[in-house]
């Protein structure tokens, strides 16, 4: 049990949405709204009306002030939409690790800054920091580690979410086969009102690492139809996009084949090659 408030005023109506819990505090014989983001608390209503009831919905909180004896409703502008932060799926490796923070978004605005710290559960002295969407670290004391990534849009609001990492430690092996380890299909703004398509794509070897330097092929299907190739980066990531833009395009992206002059490509069952937007 988690006790959130502070024991010096009276707390009341707590309601829940999305992780964020949002109350009613008395303040000098006045109820104020407040809001707990995960990390800080932040107080939402002016101090100047009775305010009660808060109630949150898709993150935005909205509660009841009394004016003089006429009840009105408000709600919280600043925080309609807050950043989400998605730290990716939970990982076992060895001693370095790529995170992957692409599934976080804000809905009414751009990510500005994401900020990881892995957490290692013991000491904290095997504690490390990157920063960036897809961060690698490496040099992993073995364990496990709370992957916590803060993400901040540009009005400094903030989101955290964590996954775990599990690390063995060093090893001395050498790998023989890549798999398609992700794809992400999105579109791209153009000119005029129209998009590209664009398919993100990971590539992993058979100890769970990145693949650099494979060259990727796939074929764009539906209102478009492109058969395009790009090689991956430094953490397995290749970017494969359209020559052509259209109005709204829909489509679906397939990998066709992956090479690499030491791996061989092999296609798992339970990796999905294809994807749409």
């Amino acid at each position: 049990m988690y006790q959130l408030t502070d024991n010096t005023v009276e707390d009341q109506n707590p309601s829940v949405h999305n992780k964020n819990i949002a109350w009613r505090s008395q303040v000098d014989g006045d109820y104020e709204i407040y809001y707990w983001d995960g990390t800080t608390t932040h107080q939402i209503s002016d101090n100047t009306t009775y305010d009660r009831l808060p109630s949150l919905y898709n993150e935005t909180i909205a509660w009841q002030s009394n004016f003089g004896g006429d009840w009105e409703i408000f709600f919280w502008g600043d925080g309609l939409y807050l950043p989400i932060a998605n730290a990716g799926r939970d990982q076992a490796v060895f001693d370095s690790v790529t995170l992957d923070g692409s599934a976080s978004y804000d809905e009414d605005g751009s990510i500005v800054s994401y900020d990881w710290l892995l957490q290692y559960k013991g000491y904290s002295v095997h504690n490390q920091t990157a920063i960036g969407v897809n961060p690698t670290i490496s040099d992993l004391y073995s364990g496990f580690f709370d992957a916590q990534l803060t993400v901040t849009d540009e009005e400094a609001n903030t989101h955290t979410n964590s996954s775990v990492v599990a690390a063995a430690g060093p090893c001395d092996c050498t790998a023989s086969t890549m798999y398609i380890e992700s794809i992400v299909a999105g579109i791209v703004r153009g000119s005029k009102g129209n998009s590209y398509d664009e398919a993100t794509v990971t590539v992993f070897n058979d100890y769970n690492k990145p693949v650099a330097d494979a060259n990727v092929t796939g074929t764009f299907t539906g209102d478009f139809d492109e058969t395009s190739s790009e090689v991956t980066d430094g953490n397995g990531i290749a970017v494969i996009r359209t020559s052509e833009q259209l109005k709204k395009p829909l489509y679906e992206f397939c990998v066709i084949s992956v090479d690499e002059a030491s791996l061989e490509y092999v296609f798992e069952d339970d990796v999905e090659t294809c994807k749409s937007n």
